[in-house]
């Protein structure tokens, strides 16, 4: 039997420092992934993204790649978006605050990555990346209830937050290990679970909906708060059963 080929993805993220952080622990902790990865830094919102792609209506012509290869001036980026790749992952802060943020931008944001090895999948941290530091304790019983106001996003004071609340300040306590980052991915798949309680948040066993969270958001945000949620962690408990089964167990 021909063994199947390795899969290669190239995953597409906001920041230069804290989600490729985040990424190589994940590869790091789950061997699982086995897969070839390259991580580029978009360095900027994902408002910017979407007007990239769709000024114009230039998206029916241009796939992500060759819209990132226009405004790449990195010799050695270049090479990385010039390579073939199974699959592409895009995590990005939802960024509701911002000034260019509008619903019909993150829906179509949405709408339109919504598959790995065709145009790609998005996966949108709520307020943003650091969302996934945001636990007291472990576990953090009060995880499930957690939201931040939209103001103090505005304000620009949420990291400082997290650093004022998060677990990291028991860091002797909790060393990083593969069993710490299973709970924390657990915080977050059951904490989706919990605020789409009254919804269908399974596609089916092995995906959670996007699409879903994102109408929650947006509603919480019209009563002035949005849900701490780190979404990009998902693709650990999507990737397989066995894995999915080892992350969800206590």
């Amino acid at each position: 039997m021909r063994k199947e080929a390795k899969k290669k993805i190239l995953i597409l993220v906001e920041g230069q420092n804290t989600e490729p952080e985040l990424l190589q622990k994940l590869f790091t902790f789950y061997p699982e992934l086995d897969v070839k990865y390259e991580v580029v830094s978009y360095c900027t919102h994902i408002y910017a993204l979407y007007q990239s792609l769709f000024a114009d209506d230039r998206a029916s012509e241009m796939d992500l790649l060759q819209v990132l290869k226009e405004r790449e001036k990195d010799d050695k980026q270049k090479i990385i978006l010039d390579q073939k790749y199974t699959d592409i992952l895009l995590f990005f802060d939802f960024d509701a605050h911002d000034s260019q943020f509008t619903e019909e931008k993150i829906k179509k944001m949405l709408a339109y990555f919504c598959e790995s090895s065709d145009m790609g999948q998005l996966y949108i941290n709520y307020p943003m990346v650091e969302s996934f530091y945001h636990l007291k304790d472990i576990p953090d019983i009060e995880f499930q209830d957690k939201i931040i106001e939209v103001q103090a996003l505005r304000d620009g004071k949420y990291k400082e937050i997290v650093h004022k609340e998060s677990f990291r300040r028991f860091h002797k306590k909790y060393p990083a290990s593969r069993k710490l980052y299973s709970c924390i991915i657990r915080h977050h798949i059951e904490k989706a679970l919990h605020i789409c309680a009254s919804k269908p948040l399974l596609v089916n066993q092995e995906k959670l909906d996007a699409n879903m969270i994102l109408d929650v958001q947006l509603d919480a945000m019209k009563n002035g708060y949005i849900n701490v949620l780190c979404t990009c962690v998902w693709f650990i408990y999507e990737y397989n059963e066995v894995l999915r089964n080892q992350v969800m167990q206590r």
